[in-house]
């Protein structure tokens, strides 16, 4: 079953490993190249990052931003909060943060070309994070 979790107006997350496979077929599971940092203890409420993620995780975005919004997200402590909603805002955060171009539907204020070595696609799992060769255009 595929699971989805809209934190914005433009972005959507597929919460199912299956998914990242669809039409690429069986893909080698990468060794991972830079270790997680440490994962968020509390949580966040819900309109918070809702809020964050409209503001600092949309179409433009900025590496200090980021850095700022990863720093906000680690220490959020909110009893009430969205644990799940977190750690997936920990995660997009990271992997705009990591990816110092502009491609796409995202603009990267102190990034604004794209860099080929970029072609990629970003994997994350509990050992960390690592990349996939995009598919070729058909």
């Amino acid at each position: 079953m595929l699971r989805f979790m809209a934190l914005g107006p433009l972005e959507l997350i597929v919460l199912s490993f299956p998914a990242a496979r669809l039409n690429d077929g069986v893909l080698a599971t990468p060794q991972p190249m830079d270790a997680l940092e440490a994962e968020p203890a509390g949580a966040m409420a819900l309109a918070t990052i809702r809020d964050r993620a409209d503001r600092f995780l949309g179409v433009r975005r900025d590496g200090p931003e980021l850095d700022k919004l990863a720093a906000e997200i680690v220490s959020a402590a909110d009893p009430g909060g969205g644990r799940a909603a977190t750690l997936v805002a920990w995660l997009m955060t990271g992997a705009a943060s990591r990816r110092t171009e502009s491609r796409g539907g995202h603009f990267r204020v102190d990034h604004p070309a794209p860099d080929p070595a970029w072609a990629v696609r970003q994997v994350v799992d509990h050992r960390g994070w690592s990349t996939l060769a995009s598919p070729a255009p058909v």
